[in-house]
């Protein structure tokens, strides 16, 4: 329908009203029934309310007292080409073939109606036409704007109903065209967006599951994390970074733990944490392939890893304290665990004792290690470990054992070392630790039992501060690199039992001090390149048992006072350049099993004393010493020539 704006003016030119909305339709609802032509107006209602539910968009207004001036409303509809006006006045007959609206209204012919609106309301415009109004006219906004406002005016535009039904076809048809084309467009636009979608793809959809153009990318997806997961990050010692890596022990041991019923139950307590550092070193150590996992039985009382997330104290090698909620201590010696010592070991807070000796345990030691401060005991022997010594491991001042022998160790002996002076007995025997010996070694007065270095490529001298181990029984340093003379201080070791320095690099005179270490059954320092003649305090090592100072340099004579040596079972001094005769106080070593004195330069026999010797067993010698004992006399297949 064609909507031509115009200006409507009332009184003089200068004053324009708001244009109001085109096509705006509203019927009288209050239409008297008993009025002539009152049925003829309610079916027309009735079709027009029709037509709006079938599609026709008809918009109502009603003007309130918001128009300035105005105490009455007005309804109104532009619709059709007659207008009708009525007032509450009284009206005059009504004319014939005019359409009656209202209680008590009249109806005027269109040319009285014309000029009336025209001579009254000063529109000096276009004539509003009451019959054969032009569509698209403003007409309403025109009546509305110039009626009296003492007036409660009802102004309507009917058509007759031919030209309404043609009407009415005309707009469907409009509807459905403007539908067609809308639903024709929307196809057309899905499959353009479906072909080019096709056409950006890659050739290989295989290799790149996923198109992204190159200047974009993927937004990232994010996924509220678990509160288990929020308290195993905060208390791990990787930020959480293990938790997110699927197929890490860690992350393997948090889906356990969330699999399991009463993990809940215990969330953000240190039993938690507890488990989980067991079940990630379970984990760790391919627990499902361990020789020894446990049983359900009841007579063994261990049962089986991961059975159930309330017994893990009675899990196999596990024991907890008697309030069944810290563990104390893990022995899983001799198990077959393959794998790394995860860092959550380090959770286990409370623990005493760990023993992982004579498995395949591999990759380093964890400075976690250095936050069991309740350790007392420690022994991962026999095992594959590699890389340094953590520095952290200072931080155990409890432990009393530290076992780390029999794996392939590296680097040197950290100084921090010297802070474990409740340490019992240290062993790092049998690995590839270089570097010399800290002189912090000197604080480790508690030591007792032993000091076992043995068997790595440590260099540098004896350190003097060896000399505050006072109590310390057992000292092997067997099989280094090791040079320089033993100090006087190595007198101190009045509790020294076994002293091994074989096979280094030593050199130099034994002290004197050595007389003083009364409680030696084992003194072996074959293989190195001592110098001088043997000390006569040799003599008051009255509980030595063996003695081997073979391939050496030694010199001299062998002093009377071995005689003294009563306990001795094998004295061997082979290899070396002494010279003279053997004393006949040699006679006296009635305990004496083995006597080797083969390689020197002795002159004369072997003592009848010594052949006398109710234990011997073996006497070696070589020419120019001559043996005339019948029964053990040997030459040493080690003689030269």
């Amino acid at each position: 329908m064609k909507n031509d704006s115009k200006d409507i003016k009332r009184g003089s030119p200068g004053d324009h009203l708001s244009a109001h909305k085109p096509s705006l339709t509203a019927y009288n609802k209050s239409i008297d029934a008993n009025l002539p032509f009152a049925d003829e107006a309610k079916e027309d209602e009735q079709v027009q309310d029709s037509d709006s539910s079938n599609g026709e968009v008809c918009d109502e207004k009603e003007h309130g007292d918001h128009k300035a001036g105005r105490g009455h409303n007005i309804t109104y509809q532009v619709s059709s080409k007659e207008v009708v006006v009525e007032h509450e006045e009284p009206a005059p007959p009504t004319h014939p073939g005019a359409v009656a609206v209202g209680g008590s209204g009249y109806a005027t012919s269109s040319s009285e109606n014309e000029r009336f609106l025209d001579e009254s309301y000063g529109i000096d415009e276009q004539p509003l036409a009451i019959h054969g109004i032009e569509e698209g006219q403003h007409q309403q906004e025109a009546i509305d704007a110039f009626l009296p406002t003492s007036m409660h005016t009802t102004v309507v535009v009917t058509n007759t109903e031919a030209e309404a039904k043609a009407q009415r076809h005309h707009s469907m048809i409009n509807i459905m065209i403007s539908c067609g084309l809308t639903s024709l467009v929307a196809i057309v636009a899905v499959v353009l967006a479906v072909v080019l979608t096709q056409n950006n793809k890659p050739n290989n959809p295989t290799l790149v599951p996923t198109y992204v153009p190159d200047n974009q990318t993927l937004a990232p997806t994010f996924v509220i994390p678990s509160t288990l997961f929020v308290f195993l990050s905060n208390n791990s010692f990787d930020n959480g970074t293990a938790l997110l890596t699927d197929g890490t022990p860690q992350k393997q041991a948090m889906v356990w733990l969330e699999s399991e019923e009463g993990t809940s139950e215990i969330m953000d307590t240190d039993e938690l944490l507890q488990i989980y550092a067991l079940v990630t070193l379970y984990y760790a150590t391919s627990g499902d392939q361990w020789l020894n996992r446990g049983s359900n039985d009841q007579v063994s009382g261990r049962s089986l890893w991961l059975l159930g997330i309330y017994n893990y104290c009675d899990w196999f090698g596990v024991e907890c304290d008697a309030d069944k909620s810290q563990v104390i201590s893990m022995n899983l010696t001799d198990n077959t665990l393959m794998g790394s010592i995860p860092l959550e070991i380090g959770l286990l807070s409370s623990i005493e004792s760990i023993d992982f000796s004579s498995n395949d345990i591999n990759g380093s030691l964890p400075s976690e290690l250095g936050l069991l401060t309740s350790i007392t005991w420690l022994s991962v022997t026999n095992n594959s470990l590699t890389g340094t010594l953590p520095m952290e491991l200072g931080q155990l001042t409890n432990i009393e054992l530290l076992r780390l022998n029999f794996n392939k160790l590296t680097g040197t002996l950290p100084t921090e070392i010297g802070q474990l002076t409740n340490l019992d007995g240290f062993s790092i025997k049998n690995n590839f630790l270089t570097g010399t010996l800290p002189t912090e070694i000197g604080y480790l007065t508690g030591l007792t039992s032993f000091l076992f270095l043995y068997n790595n490529k440590l260099t540098g001298t004896f350190p003097t501060e060896v000399g505050f181990l006072t109590s310390l029984t057992l000292l092997y340093l067997f099989k280094n690199q090791l040079t320089g003379s033993f100090p006087t201080e190595f007198g101190n070791l009045t509790s020294l039992m076994e002293f091994g320095a074989h096979i280094n690099h030593f050199n130099g005179t034994l002290p004197t001090e050595i007389g003083f270490l009364t409680s030696l059954t084992s003194f072996l320092i074959y293989n190195n390149s001592f110098t001088g003649t043997i000390p006569s305090e040799v003599g008051n090592l009255e509980n030595i048992a063996t003695i081997d100072a073979s391939s050496n340099q030694f010199n001299g004579i062998l002093p009377t006072e071995i005689g003294l040596l009563t306990n001795v079972n094998d004295f061997y001094i082979t290899s070396n350049m002494f010279t003279g005769l053997i004393p006949t106080e040699i006679g006296r070593m009635s305990s004496l099993t083995f006597l080797s004195l083969d390689n020197n330069n002795f002159a004369g026999t072997v003592p009848i004393e010594a052949c006398n010797i109710a234990t011997i067993k073996g006497i070696f010698v070589c020419p120019p010493l001559i043996c005339n004992c019948s029964r053990s006399c040997q030459n040493s297949r080690s003689c030269a020539g």
